[in-house]
């Protein structure tokens, strides 16, 4: 049921959903619901903010357990698109990754999106391997692939990571504060 719960809060990252919510969702009842999720809670899986008698929860990850639970969820992702697709496979992933200081590679809608050590690489990468160039692909460093998460939510909703899962998170781990406060509906009231 844990899993079941949380693969609620795997589309969308910044969702904050009440306990009540959680269990009209699932289509379960409350009681049972408040019992997994206030162990998840206490887990530190989920973080609690109490607004009026009720409490919103979201996912934490600053924990060990959240973040594995969503890189399980986005390999099964992963794998499904790699069967669907045949602009790059794992092979090709694998060579990329192997050239070049790579922190992570997703698509999200039509975009291919590098995130690099070093913005120079890009040339390099288009040009050892050409095929990249085909797709059309976008390069990002950290600081500007943060900042275009924060413009740009659907590259948390609507993605697939391609490689290191682990880094990806971490990135939005470093932003999830401001994540909060540009995408939540509760922090769009008081702005």
């Amino acid at each position: 049921m844990e899993q079941e719960i949380f693969t609620l809060f795997t589309k969308d990252i910044t969702l904050q959903l009440s306990i009540n919510q959680i269990s009209k969702k699932l289509d379960k009842s409350y009681p049972y619901i408040n019992k997994k999720v206030n162990e998840l809670i206490e887990q530190e899986i989920f973080n609690k903010t109490k607004i009026g008698r009720s409490h919103l929860c979201s996912v934490n990850l600053r924990n060990d357990k959240a973040r594995v639970l969503l890189m399980l969820n986005e390999i099964e992702k992963k794998e499904r698109y790699l069967k669907k697709t045949n602009l790059l496979d794992k092979e090709k992933i694998f060579e990329i990754t192997g050239a070049f200081n790579i922190f992570t590679i997703l698509q999200s809608g039509q975009r291919l999106i590098f995130v690099l050590n070093y913005l120079n690489d890009k040339e390099a990468i288009k040009n050892k391997f050409p095929y990249i160039k085909k797709l059309d692909p976008e390069f990002f460093e950290m600081p500007d692939f943060k900042q275009e998460i924060l413009s740009d939510k659907s590259i948390i909703k609507d993605h697939v990571i391609l490689y290191s899962f682990e880094k990806y998170f971490e990135i939005l781990q470093e932003i999830q504060k401001e994540l909060l406060v540009n995408f939540s509906p509760i922090y769009a009231v008081q702005k």
